[in-house]
């Protein structure tokens, strides 16, 4: 007998393991040019492999026919950002298993999502699309004067403007970015350094929360990630239920029936949970194998094996064995004259991997969105205690020489 067949749109090389290991025989649709592939493992590993851009959806669903043509396909499925609509869309097209049009619609693009929140009150939040300084002007003047301004389908916080006063939104008239023919919303700020994000997988319309991080926010607007830990500490652990319970209730007026959920929370001074975004793939800065360290909860795998017939094994909110966390190291602006040796990182205890592109001679940008990083180190601890104090060799560790003299060492 056959096993089922599944098309991954995008993606990296685990993901394809993973659904090997739950029993799937695999095809690939997306970027074959990727490093990890050139070794030749995707074509010796897949039933089939076609080279697509996953974000170009009619390509996509054309591909995704001529192989289901030569194999039925079970499911299409994507855990990265811009495959999502293509295997959604695919798998309407083909009938088969997957994510919805509707719920990815929902949840990729911001002004969907809070038009369908309008029905709940709970979650709901004023909002607003605007094009022009007039009608972002008539939007304050009713629901000011802190506001955030964002692109309707934006990533990694890129284009987000924060509206504190009138003297913000003055200033923003003269920023064409927004202005015309690209969508975007405004909408109520919720102010505060911390942001919670639920990470949940739903099967038969039944939502668990795998975990919930906290994300400390730097930056103004106050949108880039410092660090993400799992589970909160405390006082912050206090929020949790309550985060996790409305992370369920968004994903209940979604209709969200199948797959895993990555949504980001905020609380008011007074505690209530106000929903900001909610996206139906893994969390970035893998969150999903800070979570595995973290609780031993495979969440990719349970998602995959649902589409299978097995039952998730894990209950709602897992406890916790380990703390896990995504430190950001966020390097200033200016040109690289010297930097630490990455390797002065492995010989902390904790750390359990990094990504460090800094290099002398560089011209760092400085960060003031999540669209892309030059230093993330993953580590993990028994404690909250324990895991502040690696973070706290890593920065007296690891350090950045500008051609100004200046030494810059990373802090939390």
């Amino acid at each position: 007998m056959k096993k089922p067949h599944l098309l991954m749109v995008g993606g990296w090389r685990l993901l394809l393991e993973k659904a090997i290991a739950v029993g799937f025989d695999v095809s690939f649709i997306g970027d074959t040019t990727a490093g990890e592939w050139r070794d030749g493992w995707l074509e010796r590993t897949c039933v089939d492999v076609r080279h697509v851009a996953v974000e170009q959806v009619s390509t996509c669903v054309v591909q995704a026919r001529e192989i289901h043509a030569r194999r039925p396909l079970t499911a299409a499925v994507s855990f990265s950002e811009f495959g999502l609509e293509s295997a959604a869309v695919i798998s309407d097209a083909l009938g088969i298993q997957g994510s919805t049009v509707d719920i990815v619609s929902s949840t990729r693009y911001k002004d969907v999502m809070r038009g369908r929140l309008d029905a709940f009150p709970d979650l709901a939040l004023r909002w607003q699309r605007v094009k022009s300084p007039e009608e972002l002007r008539s939007f304050w003047e009713r629901h000011g004067p802190e506001l955030i301004l964002k692109p309707v389908s934006g990533v990694g916080s890129e284009g987000v403007f924060e509206i504190k006063n009138e003297q913000d939104l003055v200033e923003l008239t003269g920023e064409p970015e927004w202005q015309g023919d690209v969508p975007y919303l405004t909408e109520e700020f919720v102010p505060g350094d911390v942001l919670y994000s639920v990470e949940t997988l739903t099967v038969g319309g039944e939502h668990r929360t795998v975990a919930t991080t906290l994300c400390k926010l730097v930056g103004d607007p106050c949108t880039v990630v410092n660090y993400v830990m799992t589970p909160p500490p405390a006082p912050y652990d206090g929020h949790v239920p309550a985060v996790s319970d409305t992370a369920h209730r968004l994903l209940d007026a979604l209709e969200l029936e199948w797959g895993v959920a990555h949504t980001e929370v905020k609380t008011r001074v007074d505690g209530r949970p106000v929903v900001i975004e909610s996206q139906n793939r893994v969390g970035g800065q893998s969150i999903s194998r800070m979570v595995e360290w973290s609780t031993g909860v495979l969440q990719i795998d349970a998602a995959l094996g649902a589409l299978v017939g097995k039952k998730p094994e894990f209950t709602d909110l897992p406890p916790a064995h380990k703390v896990a966390v995504a430190f950001s190291l966020l390097a200033p602006a200016g040109r690289v004259t010297a930097v630490a040796d990455p390797k002065v990182l492995d010989g902390i205890g904790g750390v359990v991997g990094h990504e460090i592109s800094v290099t002398i001679g560089a011209e760092l940008p400085g960060r003031t969105d999540n669209s892309g990083r030059d230093a993330l180190v993953w580590l993990t601890a028994p404690s909250h205690e324990a895991a502040f104090e690696t973070m706290r060799q890593i920065c007296e560790s690891y350090w950045v020489e500008y051609e100004e003299g200046y030494v810059w060492h990373p802090t939390f």
